[in-house]
């Protein structure tokens, strides 16, 4: 069939009553918010906008580079000030030797073993995991004609063994660590492969247009600290590649670089309502040059830091019913920006599978506009001069600044099939997307899940005879053609592309819907015919489809997902 026609192939539903979240914290959630500020270079302590910061409430956390020495834990533990302190952990990034490395980050542990309490930090893995830059000197490693869980070992290769010294203190456990390990990752399914690497905090940078939208960002990172308990955050750069600048004002206030105040403000609040424990800005300019006076960023962060600081103490934690879980070895990035909308994985090296297509085109659905993150479409600009141009004569950038918009709320995190049962405990639904396969360890967790009133949503390609208990069907039979479906629940009928589907017979329970596609109006629930730790089967065809087909919906239908 042709790559681009195409939705849910056989989709079979486990439906049963609500999971209720565990009641004790964990790790992943978060009691504080920190919100950081970056000043690069050496000495970044004593750069007045440093203490201005302080002084302003604009941070709780600073980050500071090399050398981690006296003038820098003075001033750290003399502001009760949390530390996350930059030294990238392999020597071909900035052509450091093992020693210099081990050295300064002796010297930062220093700080880190004065206050236990402040949970330092050291981020030895920043924006790591680049296509290309200073952590790939001679090269990305190359994933083509490679199986995905080859391309997997081959990147985990790189960077555990391949990049001394770094796989030595990743490879630490965490009790003999002075600093807490970060990570700032660049791209969406490596923010798992941080904490499998053994990063205690991990960040996910958005913002610049070079990497994908934060709304599918935060779900692959919060899904990422949520399945290994740990912390997680946003790293907002203010960088616009296309316009070779940051975010940045002359003196009267008017902008000349980068993105608005807009754009990067909706990133600030996105990240804190998600739940985010650290909001990270990267080096940017905070006040009118040679002075102390704030400029329009500098008081938008300001204005930012008095709402996530001390206007809203507690800080809660965000309701996310649904988990999507995508395949361990997937590679799945979405696309985003003018050169990154191939249909392909693993940097685009490996072309998607029916199973790619499926993930690709639910998030179509369920955040639409996210691949045209960092695109400019009908701009007036085409290079950096011209957008300066067009600034000056007081052109407004915010229209050529998509953002994604999120058709059900902020209601999905994203897990692999290598989370545990614990994990899965506060999601009231979970979808299995993509080449997800179902083992006999992942059989039994989404068992007792069901079992304890979950409800599963899986696509009949991702299941085997051996499933049938669980899904309460019978698989098998002939594929057939069809050019409508039926939602029983009111008879509503809908005409389709052409699609084939492979029927099941419900053995269990009885039959819950005939067709309910990811692509299509989201569809309630038939509550009358669900039982407990039963299922009802429902037969989509095609996990993909097409680019222009929209979700038809109404104000009632927009509440549910499945």
């Amino acid at each position: 069939m042709q790559s681009k026609v195409f939705a849910l192939r056989v989709m079979v539903v486990a439906l049963c009553v609500v999971l209720h979240s565990p009641d004790v914290r964990a790790e992943s959630e978060r009691s504080a918010f920190y919100l950081s500020t970056e000043f690069h270079g050496p000495l970044g302590y004593t750069y007045p906008e440093a203490a201005l910061n302080l002084r302003n409430g604009m941070a709780n956390m600073l980050a500071f580079w090399p050398p981690a020495d006296v003038g820098m834990q003075s001033f750290v533990m003399t502001r009760g000030v949390r530390l996350n302190f930059h030294l990238q952990g392999a020597t071909h990034v900035n052509k450091q030797s093992a020693a210099s490395i081990e050295s300064q980050r002796l010297a930062a542990a220093q700080i880190c073993m004065a206050q236990p309490d402040k949970n330092h930090v050291w981020s030895l893995m920043l924006e790591w995991d680049q296509s290309g830059g200073a952590w790939v000197p001679d090269g990305r490693p190359r994933y083509t004609a490679l199986t995905r869980a080859q391309a997997h070992a081959r990147f985990a290769d790189y960077y555990l063994n391949r990049s001394p010294p770094l796989g030595v203190y990743l490879r630490q456990p965490s009790s003999a660590r002075a600093c807490r390990l970060a990570a700032v990752t660049d791209h969406s399914p490596n923010a798992f492969a941080a904490y499998e690497f053994g990063v205690d905090v991990g960040l996910l940078e958005r913002g610049i247009d070079e990497l994908g939208d934060v709304a599918t960002g935060i779900a692959f990172m919060r899904g990422a600290g949520r399945q290994y308990n740990r912390p997680w955050g946003i790293d907002l750069s203010t960088w616009r590649t296309a316009a070779d600048s940051a975010t940045t004002f002359d003196a009267g206030g008017m902008q000349t670089g980068g993105w608005s105040l807009s754009y990067l403000r909706r990133h600030m609040y996105a990240a804190y309502m998600a739940g985010a424990h650290i909001l990270q800005i990267e080096a940017t300019l905070y006040y009118v040059s040679g002075g102390s006076t704030l400029n329009p960023f500098g008081l938008t962060v300001k204005r930012f830091a008095d709402f996530a600081l001390r206007r809203h103490p507690n800080v809660g934690t965000p309701a996310v019913p649904m988990a999507l879980m995508l395949d361990a070895h997937s590679g799945f990035d979405t696309k985003h920006g003018p050169y990154n909308q191939q249909n392909a994985i693993w940097y685009q090296d490996i072309a998607y599978s029916s199973g790619d297509f499926m993930i690709d085109n639910f998030l179509k659905v369920a955040y639409p506009n996210h691949s045209r993150h960092g695109t400019m479409p009908g701009a007036p600009f085409s290079t950096p001069v011209g957008y300066k141009t067009f600034l000056a004569s007081g052109g407004d950038p915010r229209p050529y600044e998509p953002m994604p918009f999120t058709r059900w709320g902020d209601a999905f995190d994203v897990m692999l099939n290598t989370t545990t049962l614990n994990s899965l405990q506060r999601y009231k639904v979970i979808v299995l997307l993509g080449d997800v396969v179902i083992d006999v360890r992942l059989r039994q967790i989404l068992h007792s899940w069901v079992q304890a009133g979950g409800t599963l949503v899986v696509n009949v390609g991702q299941a085997t005879s051996a499933d049938e208990a669980l899904l309460g069907v019978r698989l098998g039979g002939a594929y057939v053609s069809g050019t409508t479906s039926k939602w029983s629940s009111d008879n509503t009928v809908y005409t389709e592309q052409p699609f084939r589907y492979k029927p099941v017979d419900p053995v269990q329970a009885r039959r819950s819907s005939l067709r309910s596609r990811f692509g299509d109006r989201p569809r309630r629930r038939p509550t009358d015919h669900i039982q407990r730790g039963r299922s009802g089967p429902g037969h989509p065809d095609d996990a993909r489809v097409s680019a222009d087909h929209r979700a038809r919906s109404d104000p009632g239908s927009r509440r549910s997902a499945v």
